[in-house]
């Protein structure tokens, strides 16, 4: 049974708010500063792809451009704020709107497409995490989180980080949900709108070297997609109920 109109709209809310502060806080949280571009790499992408999945593109949309806005002002990347906005909430959207698409075809053609999907995943989280994420990193988080450490990443951490997620990606996908391979997709594309929309502003607005942090944008759109798919599927198994009408993350 559907919820009361008014009870709906005040949970939209509730998720919208919550979803934000949880964008804002793990994109402050977690940062890899990058010279060329005077950004950074973080892992609020995840957030932005967990609310998609489980919330649908308008609430996404939201949440993934005021909290990485907010996330962008409350580190001091301000002259990245303005299009953070406008680039993250159309990137939230375009993940929970393409999701939805997605799920309307049919189930069994997404199984030919599951592998071919997480292989591509793979092995861009292995050519990234090999090329440009191995060796010396300094990593930190922003206030208030204030820790800072300096790191050596080895190959078989990436090596190891892909065949965990080719594992549970495989699970997922031909044991659990065979829509798993549409929600891979979706988010993929609107990821790559968000590091078409980045270059774009970093190139032609800000006039940096912009391609020096495309690889970083990728793997930042790889890594949101490795924790956001298990994620929301946990999500959803803990919290079935909330979940259980089909329809309702998707109205707009």
């Amino acid at each position: 049974m559907s919820a009361p109109l008014e009870t709906e709209k005040t949970l939209r809310i509730v998720y919208t708010a919550i979803m934000t502060a949880l964008v804002t806080v793990v994109t402050m949280a977690f940062q890899i500063y990058i010279p060329a571009t005077q950004g950074y790499f973080n892992l609020g992408e995840s957030i932005v792809y967990l609310t998609a999945l489980l919330f649908g593109p308008a609430i996404a949309a939201f949440a993934g451009g005021v909290g990485s806005m907010m996330a962008d002002i409350f580190t001091g990347y301000l002259h990245y704020a303005p299009w953070t906005l406008v680039n993250k909430g159309i990137e939230g959207y375009l993940a929970g709107w393409f999701y939805l698409q997605l799920r309307k075809l049919s189930p069994s053609g997404w199984k030919k497409f599951n592998l071919a999907i997480i292989g591509v995943t793979v092995v861009g989280i292995l050519y990234l995490g090999i090329t440009y994420f191995t060796g010396l990193a300094e990593i930190g988080g922003s206030p208030p989180f204030n820790w800072f450490f300096t790191a050596t990443f080895p190959v078989w951490i990436w090596i190891l980080v892909a065949v965990v997620f080719l594992i549970i990606a495989v699970y997922l996908g031909f044991f659990e949900d065979v829509m798993t391979g549409a929600a891979i997709l979706a988010l993929l594309i609107a990821g790559f709108w968000m590091v078409f929309g980045y270059f774009v502003y970093e190139q032609f607005v800000l006039g940096y070297g912009a391609l020096a942090e495309v690889p970083f944008n990728i793997m930042q759109v790889l890594s949101g997609i490795v924790i956001a798919i298990p994620l929301s599927k946990l999500v959803k198994m803990r919290l079935g109920e909330l979940f259980a009408e089909e329809d309702f993350f998707g109205e707009v």
